[in-house]
């Protein structure tokens, strides 16, 4: 289970027992005990609910520095929404604005334990997400294998796959010989697990087809320059696939001098 999931459980889960008069599976060390309780308590919601807007506005600030994307997604947008993980950060910041009105509930029904564990709650909550987004500068080669993992885990997304394949294009417009280098890297793995599914799936099939086209158009179609050379050896290896997987797809490449064509046939 996500590991902030499972505390946010546990912390909402112990406030609620420590609150039940008839429990007493922890020990009656309660913060009830404070002398001036209520104000006490009004102190710790206001606090709360300062720590979170604060720290929501500075964690988007942050998430904002960087623009840079790698394989055509945003390295703020792949930690903030797009991470393998339960309580992404969208949603972790629904659940903090949420906790403010649900612990105003809480005060106002005297569940004085479950304020405290809402607060530690939110506080580590914060906390997580801080360290996430500091993720952004420890360096381009980690976040490039955690992103090139995670599309090609999802492979078969013709979202991810739509932009993947934009980002190509344009790192062949810019002549990008780097970029244009690691997103066809990329390609090449996930073409080849792709195969498997063009006999079950036609809207893969047009994808792949209309969108290598389009990118070997363009790449052989420079007249100099390395993303020319190797937009041929990609269009090989492409070609090497296809061939070793021929009971699955046959090829028809058309090299003709303004042309260049990838047809995947079922058969």
């Amino acid at each position: 289970m996500n590991r902030r999931l499972f505390f946010s459980i546990i912390a909402l889960f112990s406030g609620m027992l420590n609150d039940l008069p008839t429990v007493h599976l922890i020990p009656d060390c309660s913060i009830s005990k404070v002398e001036n309780f209520p104000e006490f308590m009004v102190a710790i919601y206001q606090i709360q609910a300062t720590i979170t807007t604060l720290s929501i506005a500075l964690i988007s600030l942050m998430s904002g520095v960087s623009n840079e994307t790698i394989y055509g997604v945003s390295i703020s947008h792949y930690i903030m929404q797009m991470k393998p993980k339960v309580l992404k950060h969208k949603n972790i910041i629904i659940f903090l604005l949420s906790l403010i009105l649900i612990n105003y509930f809480f005060i106002s029904f005297k569940f004085y334990n479950l304020v405290i564990s809402v607060f530690i709650l939110t506080i580590v909550l914060i906390i997580f997400m801080s360290v996430e987004i500091f993720e952004v500068f420890k360096g381009r080669e980690p976040l490039k294998k955690e992103i090139g993992n995670h599309i090609k885990g999802k492979y078969t997304e013709i979202k991810l796959l739509d932009t993947l394949f934009n980002d190509t294009l344009t790192a062949i417009d810019r002549d990008e010989t780097l970029r244009f280098k690691e997103n066809m890297d990329l390609l090449i793995i996930i073409f080849e697990k792709s195969i498997k599914n063009f006999i079950n799936d036609k809207a893969l099939v047009a994808k792949w087809e209309n969108n290598l086209i389009e990118i070997f158009s363009k790449g052989l179609g420079k007249t100099r320059g390395k993303i020319l050379k190797m937009s041929y050896e990609y269009f090989d290896q492409i070609y090497s696939i296809l061939f070793k997987e021929r009971d699955i797809a046959a090829v028809r490449i058309n090299n003709g001098e303004a042309k260049h064509d990838i047809s995947l046939n079922l058969i």
